[in-house]
């Protein structure tokens, strides 16, 4: 990094609120810096370390003294101050590989993503940007990467983070969210593309009006035209009455079509013109009904290849990406990930009635989480994104009500060897029926798949239709089919409002949880609650 560089980012740490043209891809402009994951005393999870004096040539000491760690906006920093760890340093230096990190005979041992540092050992650039988890003497967990500086001048929305990737979303929400164009949320399943949607929706000027969800590859295709746009009465056979479709419920409010590149190719070209001109034709209607919806669609297809094998139309694309915003996977932002750990370990020791775990310790104390724990899963790749991290979460939550400390469960005991990236954290088998298949396998005759099989899929699953689909080697649609005709699967749509309202009161307003204890999606219960207002 040159003289110049340097003093930009002197000055940008100095006042938090520069922002630098493209936060994310400039790298140019990104810095070394520590970031805490995992600490006896809980409150500094998160806090960083800003190491630019690597970029002059000048070492860093690493130890219970020194760096100094602060939160963000905090003027004021202060050591890690762990009693177990050394008070003589590791050395960290720049070099033209990258940094290397150095250590002496004597201190408290550092575990590298894993591996016991001996004497020396040179961290690539390539790795500093996907981040380094170290573990300093079991009981403190920091990840070494690279970070772009990005202004701060945004709400939260919620969102838990301080990767520039999260800054970048904040900034992309706070910019869109006052307007009434569409937007197209993109990225892999368990990005959390419905709560990008619903903080646009809370904070638009239609947050006090109607906000409907509607998940594309839940509507058999046969009935789209008549969910969306609405029926008039006598248009086919079963239509003894005129019925309203979503467009028109979400009139004045907003629209969030969540899994858009499953929308049937016949309905496209008709939500095409309804997003272009406002207008909508019921079934059976002689004229068109104008609409003012605001639509958020959501996908982690890529439509661009749906467009050349010609199951999505471009024009649809177009008009549904007037603004896009593009999630980052949980790898891409695992210096997030301690704060995630943190906040969905309340969530759920709350849930459990067991607020009494998250009491502090002392540096002395036996913790109730382990730094190893929160090191071990910073080597995951995570391919189920924030979903899989909540889940594993609620796991061994659920596994350790009765126990002192948080179980790592057999497959991250602290004697067995360390993941690697790119692995899977779990070696539990996992029980399949004997015919299921991988989502990349060719898909299945449905005829072939038992009503014992799909249920047993089904529950694998919680219900969730996108990935008992995956595990059974089904088209979602073929799937549907099924499960609509079998009397053994429970339909949300049957819920009763008082049924829902037992439910989610058992399990403390987690739609979630309640949704898995009636063994139904958590998508067809939200659904079904709009439909019974139920708040």
């Amino acid at each position: 990094m040159s003289n110049n560089s340097f003093k930009t980012w002197q000055q940008a740490l100095e006042t938090e609120t520069k922002p630098v043209s493209d936060p994310v891809n400039d790298h140019s402009y990104t810095i070394p810096l520590l970031t805490i994951l995992w600490h006896s005393d809980w409150a500094r999870v998160g806090e960083c370390c800003w190491l630019p004096q690597l970029a002059e040539g000048q070492p860093v000491a690493l130890s219970r003294l020194s760096p100094d760690f602060s939160s963000v906006g905090s003027a004021s920093g202060r050591p890690l101050g762990e009693p177990r760890l050394s008070r003589k340093p590791f050395q960290l230096k720049s070099s033209p590989e990258g940094i290397s990190i150095s250590t002496i005979p004597g201190l408290s041992p550092l575990e590298i993503d894993g591996e016991l540092l001996e004497s020396s050992r040179t961290l690539s650039e390539a790795e500093l940007e996907k981040g380094v988890g170290l573990l300093l003497a079991g009981r403190v967990a920091l990840l070494l990467h690279r970070r772009a500086h990005v202004s701060r001048d945004a709400p939260e929305y919620g969102l838990v983070g301080e990767s520039a990737s999260i800054w970048q979303l904040r900034h992309q929400i706070k910019a869109v969210s006052d307007l009434d164009t569409s937007v197209l949320i993109r990225g892999e399943s368990g990005t959390g593309k419905e709560m990008v949607s619903d903080s646009i929706q809370a904070s638009s000027a239609r947050s006090r009006q109607a906000y409907l969800t509607v998940n594309m590859a839940a509507i058999p295709p046969a009935l789209a035209a008549s969910e969306l746009f609405g029926v008039v009465r006598g248009a086919f056979s079963g239509a003894d009455r005129s019925r309203d479709g979503y467009f028109k419920k979400a009139h004045d409010g907003t629209l969030f079509l969540d899994e858009i590149g499953e929308t049937p190719p016949e309905i496209q070209a008709l939500l095409l013109r309804a997003l272009e001109s406002g207008e909508i034709q019921p079934v059976g209607g002689d004229r068109p009904k104008h609409v003012n919806v605001r639509v958020i669609a959501a996908t982690d297809a890529n439509l661009e290849v749906d467009i050349a094998q010609g199951s999505f139309a471009g024009a649809l694309l177009q008009r549904l990406r007037t603004f896009e915003i593009q999630l980052s996977p949980l790898r891409q932002r695992i210096e997030d990930l301690g704060r995630l750990f943190l906040f969905f370990l309340r969530m759920e020791l709350r849930t459990l009635g067991l607020e009494e775990k998250m009491e502090q310790r002392g540096p002395y104390g036996r913790p109730f989480v382990s730094a190893r724990l929160v090191a071990r899963l910073a080597q995951y790749d995570w391919p189920g994104n924030v979903r899989e991290l909540r889940n594993e979460i609620r796991q061994l939550a659920v596994t350790s009500r009765e126990a002192d400390t948080l179980s790592t469960g057999s497959w991250l005991n602290a004697s067995s060897a360390p993941a690697t990236k790119g692995a899977s954290i779990d070696s539990r088998p996992i029980q399949r029926p004997e015919k299921m298949r991988r989502p990349n396998e060719s898909y299945r005759d449905p005829d072939d798949i038992t009503e014992d099989e799909m249920i047993d899929a089904l529950a694998e699953n919680e219900w969730n239709i996108k990935g008992t689909a995956a595990a059974l080697g089904l088209s979602r649609a073929s799937l549907y089919n099924r499960v609509s005709k079998s009397e053994r699967v429970r339909k949300a749509k049957d819920l009763e409002a008082a049924e829902i309202r037992e439910a989610l009161e058992q399990h403390l307003q987690s739609v979630e949880a309640a949704a898995k204890a009636l063994r139904v999606s958590k998508q067809g219960l939200k659904r079904q609650m709009q439909r019974l207002k139920i708040t």
